[in-house]
């Protein structure tokens, strides 16, 4: 019994009926088989190369070759010239084997040649250990599948005996893919299986004959598939893939290099006999096949993982549709591309009903040429990887072999199968399933270029997680079906600090270079902000606090200038939940502004002084804010502002008579710290409020995350109306360091980056990454390096152009890339950028982890989590988000 007559007596009796039903809808279009029996062909004309043939025989010209290749192992009384002859029997009994292509007229043929006797060298490797005889097999293997048959070789097989003891060699089979195909392999291994016990006995006809030989399939395909039935099958795939997405949206972890290599990896998962078993029975239940199973259930996880709710994959088909072709070695594999099209209210019988039509459908129309579909559908796509980046295949080759975990017992000889490394891989990601009566093997096989391996094992786990939940509730929608890794999420190591014995000031460069001191004491965790301020003043008055064209600002001083603006402000009415607008240009007057609100228990609200006048003035008055610092220089701003008190911190009286000593009292937690406004992009401009308790934690978080410490000093380079200010003030200073601000006359352009680190000995700085570019970008082509003082640099606001990153890299100075919103104070995550990273880690710099104050969730439309490597939305809540807008909050 063949092996379709087999799957067709196993069948269901509804199963059954659905099948003649459809041989019957199906008899206008295709021959039957008793009336156009493929006939033998006309030798005396060239015979052309089937489609597929011909297919895989153009790729073998510009793409390393993609050979089919499998391994025995062979134990006992092994003989190697008696195996020679039965793959000589076999040669003889498959044309395909031994024809080579020829151009006739401008068009390759095949050209059958005469017998001779298939060579078996024999490579020694008993001098070797186990382990190095297991690398040498797969050294060996990896190397049949790229190296190419000659052109001018009549042989289409070639083998090689492997000598791992006298009694235990591994053989290494490989055949030309454009004369055989994945199928092919196995009817060859059980060719020897059935020959090599034969011939040992002396019988010669052990194999019945062969209907018709592979040309014969050729020359009647090239016939039958004419132009007409070609351009209707055509028509039919144009409908069907109409408007399809660019790409399937895979869970990847790079994006594709310029040149792909097609290196890969595989990782195999097994489901047991039980889940096996309950599968098969909803199968039946259902009348589905398991290649519509694995679809539909692919299709869900990918859906779940990405959201895309039109999914396109391959699938490979045997294209022996005859039965004459079955028993025959040749190239007939094609693909399928499969269409599966979901939403969230299907429930999970749903789609495998709606997987049941797709392939079905597919199937009907299988005849016409991939490569024919790609030329008509995605012309442009033609030199990457065309309409399919996954593969779904359900193997149903002739009756099992061999398999990995069981031996097959000959006369005198022990046959076990090798696993063999599938070679390069063409298609980002290829699911391989085996059946058998016990369980079910999936063998994922990807492209390390663009996957990881943890990535691939828990897509793989999803699988039968999935399939468990179609059984037990196929009524299920799809949107509630539950996915591996998608519960909470451990909470990120916090970085270990080094010993803080040793000072400062008195570490080597390389050692200086290193973001990893702590900021403060554990004891000073949960203290706040201004308490440790107070202690800096306290214990190190004279260190500096601001730095400003070279003139420093000690900690006391500032506390001093803090104290009388803050008594005055008091003066004015101003306490807790009142917005102090700032309106100050690149000077120590925005340290003084910000600190004075703040001991004065207000809210600071800062302003960028280049902001159009009637933005500054609606961003006042939608705060309510009763006064407004600022300076001589914007006095005619500040009073075009129409608030109704301006305090000019460098007018007439400077404050200078107001007492300098502490206001004292604290803010509550939960009182504004500042205000900030958003841009507007979306709408009117908001004001944003963080309270103290979330500018306390930040400042805490970020010192320690940084490593800073009182030696180092942190470039104050934002507009004072960006809250990366914030970011660039706070952690400096609750750590004793210093804000090196920037005078005027050196912002913007004029602004020499190397001569004002070296001036003022800038260690940290925070730089927005279109300006990080220019500036990376200019010391490239001036040959300049960032000074010794520099030991880290923050990038953040959109992407890091990697070229940049190269560059950046030969500097020696670390980076960390940074991610965030106004909402959630400033910064929730940072990313620490290794200094030997590859450059394909460069191309997406991850956002990194969050603060311990941020709460990161990655949910889909349905609010839910989705897993690791999944699409979603960010969604930042915690500690670190604000309370509200300041117009809800009043």
């Amino acid at each position: 019994m063949s092996d379709v007559q087999s799957r067709i007596a196993a069948l269901s009796p509804e199963q059954r009926a659905r099948f003649e039903a459809r041989i019957v809808g199906l008899g206008a279009g295709r021959p039957s088989a008793s009336a156009d029996r493929i006939p033998p062909r006309d030798r005396s004309r060239p015979t052309p190369l089937s489609f597929a043939q011909q297919r895989e025989w153009a790729v073998e010209q510009f793409r390393p070759a993609n050979n089919v290749t499998a391994a025995l192992r062979l134990e006992g009384d092994v003989d190697l010239g008696l195996l020679s002859r039965v793959l000589t029997a076999i040669i003889t009994r498959h044309e395909a084997l031994r024809s080579t292509v020829e151009i006739v007229d401008r068009r390759p043929t095949q050209t059958v040649q005469p017998v001779r006797p298939v060579p078996l060298p024999v490579a020694d490797l008993s001098a070797l250990d186990e382990a190095a005889q297991q690398a040498a097999i797969g050294e060996r293997c990896d190397a049949e599948v790229v190296r190419p048959f000659p052109p001018e070789d009549p042989h289409r097989l070639r083998a090689t005996a492997l000598r791992l003891a006298p009694d235990r060699y591994v053989i290494v089979v490989t055949l030309d893919h454009a004369a055989a195909d994945a199928w092919s392999m196995i009817i060859l291994l059980r060719e020897v299986i059935a020959l090599y016990p034969a011939l040992r006995a002396g019988v010669d006809d052990a194999l019945p004959p062969l209907p018709i030989q592979y040309g014969d399939f050729a020359a009647w395909e090239r016939a039958w598939l004419d132009d007409e039935r070609m351009a209707a099958e055509l028509a039919h795939w144009k409908r069907t893939l109409a408007d399809i997405p660019p790409r399937l949206a895979l869970p990847t972890d790079r994006s594709p290099g310029v040149r792909r290599t097609f290196a890969g990896d595989h990782h195999t998962r097994t489901m047991g006999r039980e889940q096996t078993e309950a599968l098969q029975r909803l199968a039946e239940r259902e009348g589905v096949s398991l290649s519509m199973v694995v679809l539909a259930v692919c299709s869900i996880v990918l859906h779940r993982y990405t959201y895309q709710d039109d999914l396109v994959f391959g699938s490979a088909v045997g294209g022996r549709l005859r039965p004459e072709t079955e028993p025959l070695i040749g190239c007939f594999a094609n693909a399928l591309p499969l269409r599966v099209r979901l939403s969230p209210g299907q429930t999970l019988r749903e789609v495998l009903h709606t997987a049941r039509e797709v392939v079905s459908t597919a199937f009907d129309h299988q005849s016409v040429p991939f490569d024919r579909l790609v030329d008509e559908l995605a012309p442009d796509e033609a030199a990457q990887t065309p309409l399919i980046q996954m593969m779904i295949n359900v193997l149903s080759a002739p009756g099992s072999v061999l398999r990995p975990d069981r031996a097959l017992e000959l006369p005198g000889v022990r046959v076990s199968y090798v696993p063999v490394d599938p070679g390069p891989i063409t298609v980002d990601l290829i699911l391989v399933v085996q059946a058998s009566p016990e369980s079910l093997h999936f063998d994922w096989h990807y492209s390390t270029e663009l996957f990881d391996a943890g990535t691939v094992e828990q897509l793989a786990a999803q699988l039968p997680h999935v399939l468990d939940q179609l059984v037990a509730d196929p009524d299920r929608r799809i949107g509630e079906v539950r996915l591996l890794g998608t519960g909470p999420q451990p909470a990120p190591a916090r970085r270990t600090p080094p010993d803080r014995r040793t000072p400062p000031d008195r570490r080597s460069p390389a050692d200086r270079r290193s973001p990893a001191d702590p900021a403060t004491p554990d004891a000073d965790a949960d203290a706040g902000f201004g308490a440790i301020f107070q202690r800096h003043v306290a214990t190190t008055p004279d260190a500096p606090a601001v730095v400003c064209d070279g003139v420093a600002v000690s900690f006391a001083e500032l506390d001093r200038q803090a104290n009388r603006l803050a008594h005055h402000l008091r003066g004015l009415g101003i306490g807790p939940e009142t917005p102090v607008g700032v309106l100050v240009d690149r000077s120590p007057a925005l340290a003084v502004a910000v600190l004075g609100i703040l001991k004065a228990g207000g809210a600071f609200l800062p302003l960028d002084p280049a902001y159009p006048l009637d933005r500054i003035a609606y961003v006042l008055a939608d705060a309510g804010t009763p006064v407004l610092i600022s300076t001589d220089r914007l006095a005619d701003r500040a009073e075009g502002a129409g608030v109704p008190e301006v305090v000019l911190l460098d007018g007439p009286d400077r404050l200078a008579d107001g007492p300098d000593h502490d206001p004292g009292g604290r803010p509550a937690p939960t009182d504004a710290a500042y205000v900030i406004y958003t841009s507007g992009s979306t709408g009117r401009p908001k004001g944003v409020v963080i309270e103290h308790r979330s500018l306390d934690a930040f400042a805490h978080e970020v010192a320690e995350r940084l490593g800073l410490h009182a030696g180092d000093r942190f470039l104050q380079f934002a507009s004072p109306g960006f809250d990366v200010v914030v970011e660039e003030l706070f952690p400096i200073w609750l750590a004793g360091g210093a804000v090196v601000i920037p005078p005027e006359r050196m912002a913007g352009a004029a602004l020499d980056l190397v001569e004002l680190i070296g001036q003022d000995r800038i260690s940290v700085m925070e730089l927005p990454a279109a300006y990080w570019h220019e500036w990376v970008r200019d010391l490239d082509r001036t040959g300049r390096t960032p000074p010794e003082p520099l030991r880290l640099v923050i990038v953040g606001a959109e992407r890091v152009l990697p070229e940049r990153l190269a560059t950046w890299q030969r500097f020696g100075v670390p980076l960390a890339h940074v991610y965030g919103i106004t909402e959630t104070t400033v910064s929730s995550t940072f990313f620490d950028l290794p200094p030997d990273a590859p450059p394909e880690d460069l191309r997406h710099l991850p956002i990194g982890t969050e603060l311990p104050g941020a709460e990161l969730h990655v949910l889909d439309p349905e609010l839910r989590p989705v897993p690791a490597g999944g699409v979603g939305e960010l969604y930042i809540g915690g500690s670190a988000s604000a309370a509200a807008t300041w117009a809800a909050r009043r």
